[in-house]
């Protein structure tokens, strides 16, 4: 960006924001890092700050800190557990996090200034629905990002509420300036179901930050590592790769004793039960901060990815052409440069990039004999000692944070002249 470019006021819209700390939120991270790190733009963020108390809902307060308004939004696991299976409606149109919506006037009142365009980045959805509002009532322009599909999530509830969910999806994309989605295949996706807009949508996959993208030589190490980094629970169950290794173990029992496998993140009441029950090459860490997991991933040997389960999560058929969700964790993985072994729903997005990408290998949640062979062929590779087996280069502009923040600025630019 030359000197010679407009300032800009750019107010950033988002319910995941650090100090918390999964998927979403270290993708928010890395567009506000890159976004504001470049000349004559200045970014102010809108975002939660999530209280278990029920006073949040009774007395919702607003903080001000230095380039943040933070306001005070309702998060109790029990009560989210209660309302996902006695009150799945309140859960779905469109999340959990629904209330933060009814707060855009007050936020308007404290905003520092007027912004010259407004950008929302989603997931959870409210965060769309919250920038849409915040645009509606100031008249700036409005870029919705949506990090996963909304109306056609397989994952989504059916019936009513799916209609609720359209009908705000279609508002929402009737008023935004733009519409960004991670993979091509959404976009082409919603093309088809809205034709008129099409001039209006745009790829923006997900990044990874590129000062992290450091050299990463694999040497030999006295056990084979495989390394999970993330949430596990719900449709996300790690079963699969352990009863893959307890079957490469009773094929190859001289391997028993030389693996590791290492899980760091949540893990829900029913995975913690299943962990108290595995075998001792777990090495389950609990929750850790973003460089502890990206010193794990750097230290693997195979990197492993778990994507939500179908059956797990809506007893459907396994194959999932319309499971088009782009986990973030890819991105961390890239920059450990090391092979992934990924389980994820046949015809997914992880599916896609992973073979597209020769990131590795990646299998169905019913193919635990495929991925016991790949852990096997890797385990015996890793004997071999030759790191031409275990290094993977991640550099590729496409999923430069910096790169898309010089995109998403010549987008804002555009929107702004065309004003």
């Amino acid at each position: 960006m030359t000197a010679d470019k407009r300032s800009m006021k750019v107010l950033l819209v988002s319910l995941a924001f650090p100090p918390k700390q999964d998927a979403e939120v270290l993708q928010t991270a890395k567009l506000h890092k890159y976004l504001s790190s470049l000349p004559g733009v200045e970014v102010h963020v809108v975002t939660s700050n999530e209280s278990s108390r029920v006073s949040a809902l009774l007395a919702p307060r607003l903080r001000l800190e230095e380039g943040v308004t933070r306001f005070d939004l309702f998060s109790n696991r029990y009560v989210n557990h209660a309302v996902l299976r006695f009150l799945p409606a309140l859960a779905s149109r469109p999340d959990l996090k629904r209330a933060a919506v009814a707060r855009s006037q007050e936020i308007c009142a404290v905003l520092p200034w007027r912004p010259d365009i407004i950008l929302s980045r989603s997931y959870p959805i409210s965060s769309a629905l919250l920038g849409q509002a915040i645009a509606e009532k100031l008249d700036v322009p409005w870029i919705m990002q949506l990090s996963d599909p909304w109306s056609l999530s397989p994952l989504h509830p059916r019936g009513y509420d799916l209609e609720w969910n359209r009908v705000r999806e279609h508002e929402a994309i009737a008023r935004a300036d733009r519409v960004t989605f991670t993979s091509i295949r959404t976009l082409k996706n919603y093309a088809s179901l809205y034709p008129t807009a099409v001039s209006r949508f745009r790829y923006f996959p997900n990044t990874y930050d590129p000062e992290h993208n450091t050299p990463n030589p694999w040497r030999r190490g006295d056990k084979f590592r495989l390394v999970y980094t993330g949430t596990l629970g719900g449709s996300r169950h790690p079963e699969i790769f352990f009863s893959a290794i307890d079957a490469f173990l009773e094929r190859v029992p001289q391997a028993r004793g030389s693996i590791v496998f290492t899980i760091a993140g949540h893990a829900d009441r029913e995975v913690r039960a299943y962990f108290a029950k595995c075998a001792d090459y777990l090495d389950w860490k609990g929750p850790v901060d973003f460089d502890t997991a990206m010193g794990l991933i750097r230290s693997a040997d195979v990197l492993s990815l778990i994507d939500n389960s179908m059956e797990r999560a809506a007893g459907t058929a396994k194959s999932a052409e319309g499971y088009e969700f782009f986990p973030s964790k890819l991105l961390d993985y890239m920059l450990g440069q090391r092979p992934i072994l990924g389980v994820s729903p046949t015809g997914s997005i992880a599916q896609e990039l992973i073979e597209s990408l020769e990131l590795g290998l990646c299998f169905d949640h019913s193919d635990v004999a495929g991925l016991s062979k790949g852990i096997e062929q890797k385990w015996k590779e890793w004997q071999s000692g030759d790191p031409v087996h275990f290094e993977r280069n991640a550099d590729d502009d496409t999923y430069d944070a910096r790169a898309a923040a010089n995109r998403l600025y010549r987008e804002m630019e555009s929107i702004l002249d065309d004003a």
